[in-house]
């Protein structure tokens, strides 16, 4: 008789295993990553998160633009300093 941890461990490994295969992308291909947010003001944790995928960030020297493409942002609460407008 197989053990539960025996069957969630093999099921796992399939379930990991499937999904770095399917990450493989062709090149110049891009995710699509939506932002969902507060508030997007300066020095918030959208700001500091977000603005990485729409700009990218230095890597070892060099400037690095993740795969992704940042197709929208839903930002519940927009104050003065809002910069989720500036941005789409």
């Amino acid at each position: 008789m197989i053990s539960r941890r025996t069957f969630v461990s093999a099921v796992g490994a399939g379930v990991v295993g499937t999904y770095i295969a399917a990450g493989a992308q062709p090149a110049g291909r891009h995710r699509r990553l939506a932002v969902i947010t507060t508030e997007w003001r300066e020095r918030s944790h959208a700001w500091h998160m977000a603005e990485r995928f729409l700009h990218g960030y230095p890597v070892g020297g060099r400037w690095h633009r993740p795969p992704f493409e940042v197709v929208s942002a839903y930002v519940d609460q927009t104050p003065k300093n809002d910069l989720s407008r500036d941005r789409f």
